[in-house]
């Protein structure tokens, strides 16, 4: 009875560790690289590094690979600021990934 519990422990764990967080962009600096967002209620500063991986994702689930300048055109948008909202998967205080809500490709 244990180990089944201790399974079940461990799965859940993992999942939470690899799931993606949902957040708002609040700023913005293509300088230093960094992106400002609110997780929550909770105001946090991610750094973009040549590992971050970007992603499109349309209504269907597709998703495909976005170029670092096509992503930095929507992050760098005025009206994308406390608009915006995006997956985003992280490594301390470096953004791995993010994932945006895209229009599907005709």
């Amino acid at each position: 009875m244990r180990q089944p519990l201790l399974a079940l422990v461990c799965l859940f764990l993992m999942g939470g560790l690899a799931a993606a967080v949902e957040v708002t962009l609040l700023e913005f600096d293509k300088e230093q690289k960094q992106v400002t967002v609110k997780d929550g209620g909770v105001r946090k500063v991610y750094r973009l590094t040549d590992a971050t991986k970007f992603h499109g994702v349309d209504a269907d689930g597709n998703a495909r690979e976005m170029s670092y300048d096509d992503a930095m055109k929507g992050l760098g948008n005025e009206k994308a600021k406390g608009a915006l909202t995006f997956d985003v998967d992280t490594k301390g205080e470096e953004l791995t990934a993010a994932r945006f809500k895209a229009k599907k490709r005709r």
